[in-house]
């Protein structure tokens, strides 16, 4: 190392790095809908009781009821634990990204300010 450099271990980010990490997230969480969605047009009858009132068809005697339904329900059942599953994943690397982008916001304020 040469005399009066200083060597940093952090490395700067391209933006589009940047952008690639912050659209991973948004694309994870389409993705789960794009599940959910689809699972819900093979049941047309669950759709639309979804849709007028979801927390309501939620429960397990629904779902096991759409079980019944044979290959389609089962199907239809695996696309929307999914999506569900795809969507709490999207979500978790924004809230991860936003967290750890606070932290440099804060340093960087922090420098600037001299405090």
């Amino acid at each position: 190392m040469r005399r009066g450099t200083t060597r940093t271990l952090a490395r700067t980010m391209s933006f589009y790095e940047w952008l690639y990490e912050w659209w991973t997230g948004f694309a994870v969480m389409a993705g789960g809908a794009v599940f959910i969605w689809l699972s819900l047009l093979l049941l047309g009858e669950y759709r639309r009781a979804f849709m007028a009132s979801p927390m309501s068809v939620m429960s397990l005697d629904v779902l096991l009821s759409i079980l019944r339904c044979g290959p389609p329900g089962a199907v239809a059942l695996l696309g929307v634990f999914g999506g569900a599953l795809f969507m709490a994943g999207g979500f978790v690397l924004l809230v991860h990204l936003f967290f750890s982008a606070m932290g440099d916001l804060w340093q960087a304020l922090r420098l600037t300010l001299g405090v």
